[in-house]
């Protein structure tokens, strides 16, 4: 099942549900289409077979697989079965995987891994708007793009084993692989146990299912199954006795194997007339399972003390393992291992895996861990830690083993924890906390590096996602003396874990005393800075910005300097001082140029000039300088701030009325957000959508996305930005007849506005606020708002420094006392910088005052001028409320003929589906992907973002109810012939 739609969930008798999953696979591999399987039974009962059985299907439809399994040792290694599947030696895959792919895969992903992250991790400074770990939403964007690129032009299988057992960045990566699957050949299958479920996986399964994955629960065989499988095992039909016993193993395959084999090699069973029966009573037993483990562990006892012994250290190494490793652990050349390794997979215990040995089963394994003692295993898992730290082992393989292995006081185990987790804390915090957990329990009360270890572990939660965890650490840790480098590093994740916890006045404390313990003075006033901003203190952010550059005069930091300026534009532009905006933001830019390798560019200060540029109408310059960050971004392991840079690239459609441009990037922006749960600013963003859905008439669109940013205010904490929020939301009261409810929702806004002397947040609320105050009649309020969104301006006079506040200004000032001069000029404005939704708004505005001026004839004239802007910008909430407002002013059913209105008329919307829905971007895009253009060819033709030809894609494949690229190219083909 494809698409945006839920997924379904089977569950049926085993061996039916497997030829339903076989079946399904091959559907899509014969489709070119995409899908994600997923598989869920106990222990045994056949995922594995399953997948293989897909993977068998898709090497003779010619789609390429690529598979892996993981282990329990997976849950601290960072990307560990992407690791293995993309990293094996492609010799040993060659029969599902072309071998220059899969070492092109293998490079490509290797060099994302190790290549710039050394660059990337040159300094210690971390942006304040970083609240995501870096690497590990950057790897995952690079392991999607490798993906998509790859199966543009190769059908792909992912197929992914024992799923419970894998690390949270690997899950986030599948979730973000899903995605993909409803417009690329892309297929992901990914088997897994009932238990145990982390919540990262429960995420993921939920995340599928609702946006049209499939699961199947494997069920039990049907008891003909079963006697097939037995014939199958023993070679001859069951009888009674044997079919009877068999039961016993609940309809597992595996445990019915297991036991048949069993019964043979005891010569329980005889053959009369090519009837296989049992002659003596089954096991006895609290259960089949430990009847299986007690079958397992008697055959590992024929198999001799030595190649016992070598399977025990086998289980503790993992069900997957290096044979180098097991000599090494025995102290033994492999040549020496040769004949007791042949002889386990002869029984059937161990098999091989390419370059390793494995288990046949992790019921294998967990049976023959089982012979080893808990204090044994302990101290076996210790032995395997040193002797893989004697060897060079990565340091997670050994951190892993000391985990098991260590008693408290260890401090070798603690310092292979702690390096273990420096090295993947950016790419896997979660794997890092958890060894730092282990670290901490191994430290006793008063030992002089536990502070430390604490403050990694604050650290490592807070990237993972553990929120409330590195609070509570931190703030015990703080609450005794500690160290200054140790009290900076606890108070700096503070104020983050504050702001995403919704407290930004308590994180400004904690940034506070940053400054209070001296470290590098103009770096913490500037973060101070932007942590101020977090919290709407608009003044006390340019005061410490301007102390950060000033201390920067004194001794140079282009780091604080880059990041003060970019508050200090912000801050301007917000005030509607946009051209000395744009003069602080490119000094901004400047420093980060000056920083050593620039990298101070971490700090996207192009971000903040786009903004400033785009609130000037310098467009062009705009898009380019976004475009620009967004690649440097990229380049820089920032892709945290991938949202952003799509949220201010949706503000030049906005402006321009493109509603699909600000659709797609929004979309793009938001869709990142999710996957990687980057909470700042989406409110904004959801409110700016929704109001472009508002525009051209989607009520119900407008609403979804104003409770979801409603979502996201009340669980992410604060969100700059909130009158967009409150403007669409009141928007949306208006055009639904609270006309009332509208005006009291802008004044809670504009109070707040007003508090925060937020000029740019009056000119968002104070046109609507004026213009429905009149609509109601309450004079008075639309006179207060207007009056202060005119103090700072000459009135009749525009700055082209504020061009939009002055502009918004003489509307509003026209509407009140009926200036029409003043309305004129404000519409000339608005067509002088290029802002038809604006002037669109101002014929709005010069109608009703005609109106009211009983001037009808005008009114009429310039009524059908604003119904064609509307109609030429797809704008349905202007007229609709225009007609609405106008009948309030003109009572009578002549006067609104006489201004040529029919209220029983109503307007005409877009189609909403079919090639005639599209708009002309999308137009442009659906033509270009049918013509056989990728995601990064229409991009760079569009000179717009992949994500965002992505967002765009999704939205045609809705209207043209098409599912795939070939679909698309079908309807286009199809309409280009009718056309």
């Amino acid at each position: 099942m494809n698409g945006g739609g839920p997924g379904r969930s089977f569950v049926v008798a085993h061996d039916r549900d497997l030829e339903a999953i076989v079946k399904r696979a091959e559907r899509v591999f014969a489709d070119g289409r995409g899908a994600t399987i997923l598989v869920e039974g106990e222990a045994g009962i056949g995922k594995t077979t399953v997948l293989a059985a897909a993977m068998t299907a898709a090497v003779a439809a010619g789609v390429a697989v690529v598979h892996a399994s993981a282990s329990v040792l997976d849950r601290t290694r960072p990307f560990g079965p992407l690791l293995d599947a993309f990293g094996l030696d492609p010799a040993t895959r060659s029969r599902v995987l072309p071998a220059s792919v899969a070492a092109a895969l293998r490079d490509e992903f290797d060099q994302d891994l190790t290549g710039s992250v050394g660059e990337r991790r040159a300094t210690a400074r971390v942006s304040p708007l970083r609240l995501v770990p870096a690497e590990r939403a950057h790897t995952i964007e690079q392991i999607a793009t490798m993906v998509e690129t790859w199966s543009l032009d190769h059908p792909v299988l992912l197929a992914l084993d024992d799923l419970h057992w894998a690390d949270s960045a690997t899950l986030a990566t599948l979730a973000r692989l899903h995605r993909l699957v409803s417009s690329q050949r892309l297929t992901l299958m990914a088997a897994f146990r009932p238990v145990p479920h982390n919540p990262d996986l429960r995420d993921l399964i939920s995340g599928c299912i609702g946006k049209g994955g499939e699961l199947f629960a494997l069920g039990p065989l049907a008891p003909d199954a079963v006697r097939g499988l037995v014939a199958d095992t023993i070679g001859h039909q069951p009888g009674p006795a044997l079919l009877d016993s068999a039961a016993r193993a609940g309809g597992n395959p595996f445990l019915i194997i297991e036991l048949v084999r069993s019964f043979d090699h005891d010569g329980r069973i005889s053959i009369v007339d090519d009837i296989a029966e049992l002659e003596t009573p089954a096991l006895t037993g609290e259960g089949v399972v430990s009847d299986v483990r007690e079958v397992i562990l008697r055959r590992m006892a024929d198999l001799g003390q030595e190649t016992s012994h070598l399977l025990q250290v086998a289980s503790a190494l993992g069900r997957t393992f290096s044979v180098i490793d097991m000599a090494a652990m025995l102290g033994r050349p492999v040549a020496a291992l040769l004949p007791a390794i042949s002889t386990t997979v002869s029984a059937g215990l161990l098999e091989e895996d390419g370059q390793q040995l494995r288990f046949r089963h992790d019921l294998v394994r967990e049976a023959v861990e089982s012979t080893i003692g808990r204090p044994t295993l302990a101290a076996l898992h210790l032995d395997i830690a040193r002797t893989l730290a004697s060897t060079g082992a990565p340091a997670v393989r050994i951190a892993a083993h000391y985990s098991l292995g260590a008693q408290p006081g260890d401090r070798t185990a603690v310092e292979w924890l702690r390096t273990a987790a420096a090295e993947i804390v950016s790419r896997g915090p979660t794997a890092a906390a958890e060894l730092l957990e282990r670290a901490l329990t191994l430290t006793p009360v008063g030992d002089p590096d536990r502070d430390a270890v604490i403050a990694e572990l604050v650290d490592a939660a807070f990237w993972g996602g553990a929120i409330d965890r590195a609070v509570e650490l931190a703030r015990a840790a703080l609450a005794r003396p500690l160290p200054p480098v140790l009290a900076a590093g606890l108070h700096e994740t503070m104020t983050r874990a504050l702001v995403v916890l919704g407290r930004p006045t308590e994180a400004v404390v904690h940034a506070e005393r940053l400054i209070d313990l001296g470290a590098l003075p103009a770096w913490a006033a500037a973060n101070v800075a932007m942590f101020k901003l977090f919290a709407l203190d608009l003044d006390g952010a340019v005061a410490d910005a301007r102390r950060a550059i000033e201390l920067c005069e004194i001794e140079d930091d282009p780091w604080a300097e880059t990041l003060a300026y970019c508050v200090a534009a912000w801050e301007e532009n917000s005030r509607g001082f946009h051209r000395h905006a744009v003069e602080l933001a490119d000094r901004a830019v400047l420093a980060a140029d000056r920083s050593p390798n620039a990298e101070a560019h971490r700090l996207i200060p192009h971000l903040f000039r786009g903004l400033t540029l785009e609130s000037t109408g310098r467009t062009a310059e705009a898009q380019a300088t976004l475009l620009h960050g967004q690649q440097l971004a990229e380049q820089l392991g920032t892709s945290w701030a991938t949202p952003f840079y799509h949220y201010a690239l949706a503000l030049t459609p906005w402006n321009a009325g493109r509603w699909d441009g600000v659709h797609a990037e929004i979309g793009a922006g938001l869709r990142y957000a999710r996957e990687h749960n980057i909470g700042l600013v989406a409110s904004w963003a959801c409110a700016l959508d929704a109001t472009a859905s508002l525009f051209h008439g989607d009520l119900d669109a407008a609403e979804a996305m104003l409770d979801e940013g409603d979502e996201r205010l009340a669980t992410g904490g604060i969100q700059y930005g909130i009158d967009w929020p409150l403007r669409g939301r009141a928007l949306l009261l208006e055009a639904t007849g609270d006309s009332a409810g509208a005006l009291a929702t802008l004044q809670l806004g504009w109070d707040v506005a007003e508090g925060l002397k937020a000029s740019a947040a009056l000119v968002i609320l104070g046109p609507d606020l004026v213009r429905i105050a009149l609509d109601v009649g309450d004079v008075e309020a639309a006179r207060r708002a207007t009056d202060a969104l005119s103090r700072d301006t000459t009135i009749g006079v525009v700055d082209d420094g504020r061009l939009n506040i002055d502009a918004d200004a003489l509307r509003c000032r026209g509407m009140l006392d009926g200036e029409l001069p003043m309305l004129f000029d404000a519409r000339r404005v608005h067509t002088d910088c290029d802002r038809p939704v604006e002037v669109a708004q101002d014929d709005e505005a010069i109608t009703l005052t005609l109106a009211r001026l009983g001037r009808l004839d005008e009114a009429s004239r310039h009524m059908q001028v604003c119904v064609a802007v509307c109609d030429e910008l797809g704008i349905m909430l202007i007229p609709e409320r225009l007609q609405r407002n106008l009948a309030a002013i003109v009572p009578t059913a002549a006067g609104l003929a006489g201004i040529g209105l029919d209220p029983a008329k109503p307007r005409t919307a877009r189609a909403a589906t079919g090639w005639g829905a599209l708009t002309v971007t999308e137009h442009l895009v659906a033509t270009l992907v049918a013509a056989g253009r990728t995601n990064p060819q229409v991009a760079a033709e569009l000179l717009i973002s992949r994500r965002t030809v992505e967002s765009h894609l999704y939205r045609i494949f809705f209207k043209l109810g098409v599912t795939n690229r070939t679909e698309l190219a079908v309807v286009a083909m199809r309409s280009a012939a009718e056309s």
